[in-house]
């Protein structure tokens, strides 16, 4: 049993470190955005959704997520196409056609965001502290075990 223990310790560890790994990408990203950023227009060419089975209240239902995908003219000539982050289905969203404001970082063409608001700061932070929670309770639950 001690060895099992340790692994599913040691998998709960492993996965706080994905989290705060990734939440740190975040982060960087929008540090990226803030400072590097340039702002244009962009022209929504379609709307991508995305469907996952949920549970609540002992029903299942369909959650809906949405993605603009917007194409622009990047300060090089070049015509992008680019995906904007995942919206659910409280959150506004542009139709296609809509010209709206983005912005994206001028070497890394793809990474945009909508130029009223960056989701990936408070992500980030978030992503940052499950995982530290989740090393901190890995952490605490081998040392109850007596593994160290």
């Amino acid at each position: 049993m001690f060895k099992a223990s340790a692994l599913i310790f040691l998998l709960l560890g492993l996965a706080g470190v994905v989290l705060a790994g990734k939440g740190l990408q975040l982060v960087s990203a929008a540090s990226r955005m803030a400072s590097d950023a340039m702002t244009t227009q962009a022209e929504v060419v379609r709307l991508d959704e995305r469907k996952r089975l949920a549970h609540r209240d002992q029903t299942d239902y369909w959650q809906v997520f949405y993605t603009e995908v917007v194409r622009f003219t990047a300060w090089n000539g070049e015509t992008v196409e680019a995906r904007l982050p995942e919206k659910n289905a409280e959150e506004s969203r542009a139709k296609p056609g809509d010209i709206i404001q983005i912005r994206y970082h001028p070497d890394r063409l793809t990474e945009v965001v909508p130029a009223s608001g960056n989701p990936w700061p408070m992500q980030g932070v978030m992503l940052i502290v499950l995982g530290a929670a989740t090393i901190a309770g890995s952490v605490f639950m081998a040392w109850r075990k007596g593994l160290f």
